[in-house]
């Protein structure tokens, strides 16, 4: 991690977009977090409401890469399983592996982050043949996540055994998504990671200048 993060992408679907309503998503209050603790940075979010993991890749990856950002936070994968009948998970690996790859190719020094989902069988109003459809469907997805974000060097919060979403109060209406007090709380958690990644840095310098 740089001395400072001057540009913060945010890539990927609702979970990063928000899902409307009068209120800041967490990648905008995870800004703010870091100017308050100092940082200049400014946010550039590229994520949209229904973006599938090949969206990102053709609508916000290059954008994003333009921008030499120190700090990319990436979620997908969601949109493949509930926009399809028969999601093809296959492609979906394939995709976030490329995505990740090519992230952490051309910004080798940025701090990358990702997440994993909460469990959309805990208080989402599914269908019984639905809710195994989605459920087994977001579990493979979050199994890829967490495989991809190891290979690639990204740090990966995982959301679906975060004791977070076992509160009603943190997850929206439908829910799944996070709620207004869901997002405060995701941004808090991340500025406060951030500050221990710049912590772990500096005493890594220290010991390598020793």
């Amino acid at each position: 991690m740089s001395d400072g993060i001057d540009r913060y992408v945010a890539l990927g679907d609702s979970f990063s977009a928000g899902t409307g309503g009068d209120y800041d998503a967490w990648p905008e209050l995870t800004a703010r977090g870091l100017r308050a603790r100092g940082e200049s940075v400014e946010l550039h979010s590229f994520a949209r409401i229904g973006a599938t993991c090949a969206e990102v890749v053709e609508s916000q990856l290059e954008p994003a890469l333009d921008l030499e950002p120190g700090l990319v936070t990436v979620i997908c994968g969601a949109n493949d399983v509930l926009l399809a009948v028969r999601p093809d998970l296959e492609a979906f690996e394939a995709c976030f592996a490329s995505l990740l790859s090519s992230l952490r190719g051309d910004l080798p020094e940025a701090t990358l982050i990702t997440a994993t989902y909460p469990d959309p069988g805990k208080f989402a109003d599914l269908g019984p043949r639905t809710r195994k459809r989605v459920v087994e469907g977001i579990a493979r997805v979050n199994d890829a996540i967490r495989v991809e974000a190891e290979a690639h060097d990204v740090l990966c919060l995982a959301l679906d055994d975060h004791p977070g979403v076992a509160d009603p109060a943190n997850i929206g209406k439908d829910g799944f998504h996070p709620s207004p007090s869901g997002h405060r709380r995701a941004a808090a958690a991340l500025v406060e990671a951030l500050a221990h990644l710049r912590r772990d840095d500096k005493r890594a310098d220290e010991k390598e200048c020793a």
